[in-house]
């Protein structure tokens, strides 16, 4: 193999890592991502403070 051949399938592993990991979160965001009761409740500051 060469160094050619050997980083094109590097960046291929790294591009498909990616890609099922934001594939994965799509997925997560769109089930609603389950929050916890304290945080899914408004939180209560004045308008001023963040």
């Amino acid at each position: 193999m060469s160094n050619t051949q050997i980083g094109l399938l590097m960046l291929f592993g790294i591009s498909a890592f990616g890609c099922i990991t934001l594939y994965i979160d799509f997925l997560h965001e769109r089930r609603g991502g389950k929050q916890s009761p304290t945080d899914a409740a408004p939180q209560d500051q004045s308008p001023t403070r963040r």
